[in-house]
């Protein structure tokens, strides 16, 4: 009998496993795409041929802004921050704007703030040095301003740094998303730099449309509420880049926020947007890089979850190096509540709750007929298992050989590579 080699992402790792050929239904991840030759080039060419809007520097002069924001994103993603900044800040400079006017917001959303010290490891001492960099807070009231409601009924709350400022630019990355359809554009806003209600009614309705129906989607009522959030905010400009799975930069999109960014995903859908030929009775899924914590690990478990036969099981194999329980902690204990308690919490008063329960909303269907297997070595099983998932251990080859031996002849296996989570599958068969 014929046996496969297939290696599974484990943060910086890689954790190898052998399966029986006629077993292994597919083993997928993103495509390889050619990477740009020179990234830093290609960044100042997108700045300098913007889509839909004119050049930093012509719109610095044009809105004769004194002071400008830069939203740029968290640990969640890889934009390359270090080569995109510096381009940016001299536009500006160009501009008339001094590094001393300017200010960098993490738009963190509903996750946790960066430390000082994480702050000038992801976007470099020489930025840090060069103007000022804060972290969003979503709870901070007195930094909120409420701009109304969108033509839906979402409440505007955002940051009342960015709001003021003359001028608005968000940098951030493309790649797929369960609530939005696609990461990016204007998704820096809503949730990055909102407040909680804004958060929690924009994430309800990804949960309640279906999540399974908003992933790779790049027009759905979800982005469309983020889009006006955007507008009615007053985004400027965006640098959106498409990344390959191994950080490589393959596109970028610049200029109008929704222009700018409907080309740039048409990008990251070539790089992201994989197909299969059916469902699999068992997924073993490399969660890399959306691993950082349990909440982040909703995006590799719906995708999982697609592809995973309805009565089969999900693996899921990350490092989640922290814990969520402080943000999170409906969420965290979700193993104990029933759908009638989450229900309440989506209609109730704590923003934190809502947030959660719209979370679980989106995750039941998939979960309630479907076990959910963790490997990490990083966090205690408890934490897992309030979350009703099957903790396998520490030791990521030896789970998972024995989920192998365990599952049983005739059992189908699916294995994604690393970024489960940014994948959008397009199922072509049935099994």
């Amino acid at each position: 009998m014929r046996r496969c080699d297939v290696s599974v992402r484990y943060g910086d790792d890689s954790v190898a496993l052998t399966v029986d050929d006629d077993r292994l239904l597919w083993s997928i991840g993103p495509k390889d795409v050619d990477p740009v030759a020179n990234e830093s080039a290609a960044v100042a060419d997108a700045l300098n041929n913007p889509i839909g809007c004119t050049a930093i520097p012509d719109l610095a002069r044009a809105k004769k802004a004194h002071n400008a924001v830069l939203l740029v994103d968290d640990l969640t993603r890889t934009t390359p921050h270090k080569i995109i900044l510096p381009l940016v800040l001299d536009q500006l400079n160009s501009a008339g704007i001094d590094d001393k006017h300017i200010t960098a917001i993490v738009a963190v959303g509903t996750h946790r703030k960066l430390t000082d010290q994480e702050i000038v490891d992801r976007f470099g001492a020489e930025n840090v040095a060069r103007i000022r960099f804060v972290n969003h807070d979503f709870d901070d009231a007195s930094n909120l301003v409420n701009l109304g409601k969108t033509s839906t009924g979402t409440p505007i709350v955002v940051n009342k740094t960015y709001l003021q400022s003359d001028l608005k630019i968000a940098v951030g990355s493309i790649v797929p998303h369960m609530y939005a359809g696609w990461s990016g554009g204007s998704k820096m806003i809503q949730p990055g730099v909102s407040g909680g209600e804004t958060t929690a009614e924009t994430h309800l309705k990804g949960s309640r449309f279906g999540l399974d129906m908003v992933l790779g989607r790049v027009e759905n009522p979800v982005r469309q509420d983020m889009d006006e959030v955007g507008i009615r905010s007053g985004l400027d400009f965006i640098v959106n880049v498409v990344q390959d799975r191994w950080g490589k930069l393959v596109g970028v999109g610049a200029g109008d926020p929704i222009r700018a960014h409907r080309c740039g995903a048409e990008i990251a859908r070539g790089v992201y947007e994989v197909t299969v030929p059916g469902l699999a009775d068992v997924v073993i899924a490399g969660c890399y890089p959306t691993e950082r914590d349990i909440w982040q690990s909703q995006k590799p478990l719906v995708t999982a979850c697609m592809l995973c036969k309805p009565g089969g099981r999900v693996v899921l194999v990350g490092r989640y190096r922290d814990t969520v329980g402080d943000k999170h902690p409906l969420f965290w204990n979700s193993a104990s509540k029933t759908l009638d308690e989450i229900e309440e919490a989506a209609n109730g008063e704590s923003l934190r709750d809502r947030i959660d329960a719209a979370a679980l909303l989106g995750l039941r269907p998939h979960l309630s007929s479907r076990t959910i297997s963790v490997i990490c070595e990083e966090r205690p099983r408890h934490e897992f298992e309030g979350m009703g998932f099957e903790w396998l251990g520490s030791d990521p080859k030896a789970a998972l050989d024995r989920i192998l031996r365990q599952c049983g002849d005739g059992k189908s296996i699916g294995v994604i590579q690393s970024h489960t989570g940014d994948l959008v599958p397009n199922i072509v068969g049935s099994n």
